[in-house]
């Protein structure tokens, strides 16, 4: 099986495809470069609702976030 990588730049298109991405593990690549692997919870007037893997939720601003990288398997 191989991996293929989606990749979502922006925030009008983040937010647009918010819904679809909810409860997936995502890779969030922040303006400063950092990178978070979070689980997908939302999106709310404008912050990110993310869960990280120590299972504690978080919220991010979304003009701080880049992109967002989501892994998928492909048969």
């Amino acid at each position: 099986m191989a991996k293929r990588q989606e990749r979502l730049h922006g925030a009008a298109v983040i937010e647009g495809r918010a819904n679809s991405l909810i409860g997936l593990k995502v890779t969030l690549i922040m303006k400063t470069k950092a990178a978070f692997f979070v689980k997908f919870l939302g999106v709310e007037k404008g912050m990110l609702k993310i869960e990280n893997m120590r299972l504690q939720k978080q919220s991010m601003n979304l003009s701080e976030v880049e992109e967002i990288i989501i892994d998928k398997t492909v048969d």
